[in-house]
């Protein structure tokens, strides 16, 4: 089958939240949820779909696609689905091993892996050996509100829709620990800080905070491949450590992630490392998912952003494909 159209289509999605707005990433904060898409059609019909990692209106992430990544797509034999991969990495690794460039390639390859499964008229699953589960676990993943009364309220809600396993990514304690109160019994509290603390600091929060049961603590070091820092705060025994979040290829799991006593937890993402092509190399499975409830996922890596009041009635396409 031979590519014959490629394409990115940058979608975003307006949503109110009660907490502090979610995606600045240097620019204007914006209440939006930003997707960027590549569809792939081959000369016999089947068409691809994919996702880059993307935030904030993400124009300069579609332009590299647009002009770097996709013209070298065009024509290839879309069942060589690793010799892609790993041309596609080779030719442009002076562009970055993590970030933009490694996001624009991860679309292409959950496209590929998108048409095989299609091609072979399977679900991926079944494609790539069968489920080892009928049902998974996930959990809310909740935005910063850095406000107890408030905080205290969606992780309620969050609770009668259903969650057992709630993350937080709140950085100071009064919040925290109103929210692990707030769950009590009827569900289990994570906490992700998004690397915001030294070493020195880590540690401190790390005794602080262990009262608090927590199901784990994740990147509490910056900068975030700071694997010994990671290690020395694993090393009290009062959390487990959960990162990865920031690796963008193979290698920053083995040689980072990997390293010993850093890391318990790994946070995979396939929009950044690509949808399976990674995990197949390592013959790998991630432990990200780790909650319960009557929702699905859209995402393997959020079950679901809490906090959002309202949703837009649709998808606004930013730039409309040619």
């Amino acid at each position: 089958m031979k590519i014959v159209k490629a394409e990115s289509i940058l979608v975003s999605v307006p949503f109110e939240a009660t907490g502090i707005p979610p995606w600045s990433f240097g620019g204007n904060p914006r209440c939006a949820f930003d997707t960027l898409f590549v569809r792939l059609e081959t000369d016999s019909g089947i068409v691809g779909w994919g996702e880059a990692f993307s935030r904030n209106e993400d124009r300069s992430l579609k332009m590299t696609l647009d002009t770097r990544v996709l013209p070298l797509v065009l024509g290839r034999n879309a069942n060589e689905i690793g010799r892609i991969k790993q041309e596609l990495e080779f030719r442009l690794h002076n562009f970055g091993r993590v970030g933009p460039i490694v996001y624009a390639i991860s679309a292409v390859d959950i496209a590929l892996w998108d048409i095989a499964g299609k091609a072979a008229r399977m679900p991926l699953v079944d494609l790539l050996g069968g489920p080892f589960a009928q049902t998974i676990d996930v959990y809310a993943s909740l935005l910063r509100f850095a406000n107890v009364k408030e905080l205290v309220r969606i992780v309620r809600q969050a609770i009668d829709r259903g969650y057992r396993y709630i993350k937080l990514h709140e950085i100071t304690v009064p919040e925290i620990r109103a929210a692990v109160e707030a769950a009590g019994e009827d569900a289990k509290v994570m906490l992700d800080t998004n690397c915001p603390w030294t070493v020195a600091e880590a540690l401190r929060y790390d005794r602080e905070l262990a009262p608090l049961d927590l199901m784990w603590l994740e990147e509490p070091v910056w900068p975030p491949e700071n694997y010994r820092g990671l290690a020395q705060v694993r090393a009290t025994g009062r959390h487990r450590i959960a990162a990865g979040e920031n690796a963008g290829s193979l290698m920053d799991f083995m040689h980072g992630c990997g390293q010993p006593d850093a890391v318990l937890f790994t946070d995979f993402r396939f929009s950044v490392v690509g949808k399976n092509s990674p995990a197949l190399d390592n013959s790998s499975r991630t432990v990200h998912h780790r909650s319960r409830s009557r929702h699905k996922s859209r995402r393997s890596w959020d079950a679901c952003i809490l906090g959002v009041t309202s949703v837009a009635r649709e998808a606004v396409p930013l730039e409309m494909p040619s």
